[in-house]
């Protein structure tokens, strides 16, 4: 059985919104009714999470009567996962030609006008893990949520900056990540965003 099959094992219709929740953001779904879950233990051949806080597991619900798929717990191109394969639930998620889909992580905020804790839409990306270049790269997000996020309290909009980690950036980096225009950093997300395109 596909994954797509699989999945679909738990859905009671196609959801309209998809969600990757990051570290820390599994308690997102304790908000979602009428919930049904599937570990990725219980799937054949499916990686399995190993960073704390990324539980493992698809989860369909509603919100407002809203059909949501999140999946909760993501993989890292440093725990040796390729882009492809981090990748996994944003090729899945184009199957269901969702309304919206929102990728999420916790991340290092380098605004210091910001208060911690608070949310980011990415506007661009930053590509600080010189994989395919000697030099950072930028790209557009091309993100549908920015319009209905943008006039919110306390909602910012940014350059996330991607780093491999695993470990964090030095005061260097950081530093030149700043003056790059990096507004948050953290070591997920650009993977899928490039498999979301």
């Amino acid at each position: 059985m596909n994954l797509y099959k699989k999945i679909s094992t738990i859905l009671n219709e196609s959801p309209k919104v998809c969600i990757t929740l990051g570290s820390g953001l599994h308690t997102f779904i304790e908000k979602l009714t009428n919930k049904k879950t599937l570990p990725y233990s219980k799937i054949d051949n499916f990686h399995k999470t190993n960073v704390k806080g990324h539980k493992g597991e698809f989860v369909f619900g509603y919100i407002n009567n809203i059909p949501v798929l999140c999946a909760s717990g993501r993989f890292h191109y440093y725990e040796g996962f390729s882009f492809e394969e981090i990748g996994v639930f944003q090729n899945l998620f184009k199957n269901f030609n969702p309304k919206l889909n929102i990728i999420t992580n916790s991340s290092g905020c380098l605004n210091p006008k910001w208060k911690l804790g608070s949310f980011m839409v990415a506007e661009r990306f930053l590509d600080f893990s010189f994989l395919n270049s000697n030099k950072p790269i930028y790209y557009k997000a091309n993100n549908n949520i920015i319009t209905y996020l943008k006039n919110i309290k306390n909602i910012n909009t940014g350059t996330y900056t991607f780093t491999l980690g695993p470990t964090y950036e030095t005061e260097s980096e950081i530093k030149e990540i700043q003056q790059l225009g990096g507004s948050a950093v953290g070591m997920s997300t650009f993977p899928e965003f490039v498999q979301s395109k």
